[in-house]
């Protein structure tokens, strides 16, 4: 099973159970900041990953973290994760969280690159218009990438489309060099 098909399984599994039980607001919130510490820690990361420390240790740590501050479930579901070593699956498991609340809050999350900062205005009025087409609601988080040059990339699940500037001079010169070779190929015959 691959690693994207594991995390799916415990995000919906968690998902269910907190939902049921009232606070899946709580448990993804929690979750998340797990996940973000694993990615910006590189001690609790090491630790959480290490075969030095036992199973019982990373559940003790977990439990005296978060046991006072966390719904209980959090805990429970982290040490679990531990328990069948698939601790290194947090981030992807949020991930796959997030994806499930958006599917059922139906919002598309959108990269939005550009080569300079854009103003609140055009973003709103993207966003309008981005909405109006997928017939959802739309996150948008716009990124700076001045390889660029101009123009606009729009990132959506599968979903690319790129009109910038750089990518435009890419297919102009992709198209000069097939002209090119085809006059030569005229030329030779």
């Amino acid at each position: 099973m691959a690693s994207n098909d594991i995390a799916r399984v415990y995000a919906e599994s968690l998902y269910e159970a907190a939902l049921n039980a009232g606070v899946h607001d709580e448990v993804f919130q929690e979750i998340g900041a797990v996940s973000g510490f694993f990615e910006e820690s590189v001690e609790f990361r090491d630790f959480m990953l290490s075969p030095s420390f036992s199973s019982a240790a990373k559940t003790a740590f977990i439990e005296k973290s978060l046991g006072k501050t966390s719904v209980a479930m959090t805990v429970n579901f982290l040490s679990l994760l531990i328990e069948k070593d698939r601790q290194g699956f947090i981030v992807d498991i949020n991930s796959a969280m997030r994806d499930i609340l958006d599917d059922k809050n139906s919002i598309k999350r959108v990269r939005l690159i550009t080569s300079d900062r854009l103003n609140n205005e055009v973003i709103a009025s993207l966003s309008a218009q981005l909405e109006k087409i997928w017939k959802s609601k739309v996150d948008i988080t716009q990124e700076i990438d001045e390889n660029i040059i101009g123009g606009i990339i729009i990132k959506s699940g599968d979903i690319l489309i790129d009109a910038s500037l750089s990518n435009s001079l890419k297919r102009m010169r992709q198209s000069l060099l097939n002209s090119e070779v085809r006059s030569e190929a005229t030329y030779e015959d």
